[in-house]
């Protein structure tokens, strides 16, 4: 167990994560890709749950793809009750592309990559709803895609707050 203090855009959190190692399945994601996909991680509101074999921790990768990703549900959790899978997987991606610096392209390669319109896999249709909300800013600069996702982010704080919460 490991404590961290991780920046987000619109907050700070200070947040406990639990390293997993020697497990006895990798879940049920690694089963049925054969072990080519791993579930690297999870948020609960008392604590970060990491697959400890999935990361370096001194990695990019490690900080916005795991550690802030899992920060912004976190923090989310606090913020917003009863957010849906879709809108917690949409604003925990656009933190990861906001965090990045060297990975911002290949995020946004990994997100086009995954999108789908099907709402039933939140995962993909976060990913699909951020490409499609960027628009033609994926393919300007890096600072130009993080400073669009800071604007997504806002945005959709503020519409919750407005609105009530409700999904997009």
């Amino acid at each position: 167990i490991k404590k961290f203090s991780v920046s987000l855009f619109e907050s700070q959190q200070l947040v406990k994560v639990v390293f997993m190692e020697n497990y006895l399945t990798s879940g049920w994601m690694d089963y049925a890709t054969c072990g080519t996909s791993k579930v690297g991680g999870f948020a609960k509101p008392k604590a970060l749950y990491c697959n400890a074999t999935e990361y370096n921790q001194k990695s990019e990768k490690f900080r916005v793809s795991y550690l802030v990703h899992e920060a912004q549900h976190y923090a989310d959790y606090k913020k917003f009750k009863n957010l849906d899978s879709f809108a917690l997987e949409y604003r925990a991606k656009l933190a990861e592309i906001i965090a990045s610096r060297r990975t911002t392209r290949k995020l946004i390669s990994l997100f086009q990559s995954q999108s789908s319109k099907k709402r039933h896999s939140y995962h993909s249709y976060a990913a699909h709803k951020i490409i499609e909300n960027l628009g033609s800013s994926v393919k300007m600069e890096s600072i130009i895609i993080r400073k669009k996702a800071e604007l997504l982010l806002l945005s959709d704080s503020e519409n919750r707050k407005r609105t009530g919460f409700k999904s997009l």
